[in-house]
């Protein structure tokens, strides 16, 4: 068996391994997906991955009455981004998981644009996110309004809450 003598040096999702084999240096070139298998020091297998940002809030102009439109409203959005985050755990990198940062910039972009429905914005969201990263497989999206206008109640807010998959659009 080879010995890991120095850290490995990783070029174009193949590490270098300089290992000593009867006293002479070899250098191996192994895939990524093998590395993690063969020399992780604990073996796991992720059964299911998620990403949550949770209570983002904006100030928008989502309802179908004109005041709403005009005066605006505040809006909470919780997300649930599902993808495969194991490279992300081994390695550290960023590019194999989801940036939060990018995340919360599609959603604000699209709470921007004015809807009569929130079920409208909700949709344009998950649609959106799916679009902007290739590795979300699933994505679950409640959009609620806070303190809603409906005459005679005191709700604290109405919400549509949506899950779409990667399988269930056509991108």
């Amino acid at each position: 068996m080879y010995q890991l003598r120095h850290q490995p040096l990783r070029i174009r999702n193949l590490f270098l391994l300089h290992t000593r084999e009867r006293e002479s240096l070899k250098v191996l070139r192994v895939p990524f997906h093998l590395f993690q298998l063969v020399f992780m020091d604990v073996k796991f297998r992720i059964d299911h991955s998620a990403i949550e940002l949770r209570n983002i809030t904006f100030h928008a102009y989502h309802g179908v009455l004109a005041e709403e439109r005009l005066l605006g409203n505040t809006f909470v959005v919780d997300l649930t981004l599902e993808s495969d985050i194991s490279k992300a755990m081994a390695t550290d990198d960023l590019s194999y998981t989801i940036n939060y940062a990018e995340a919360y910039d599609v959603v604000r972009r699209e709470m921007d644009i004015p809807s009569l429905l929130i079920e409208h914005a909700c949709g344009r969201i998950a649609v959106a996110l799916l679009r902007e990263f290739a590795v979300l497989r699933r994505v679950h999206v409640r959009l609620a309004k806070k303190n809603p206008p409906i005459q005679g109640a005191d709700c604290l807010e109405s919400a549509i809450s949506l899950i779409l998959s990667r399988e269930d659009i056509k991108i």
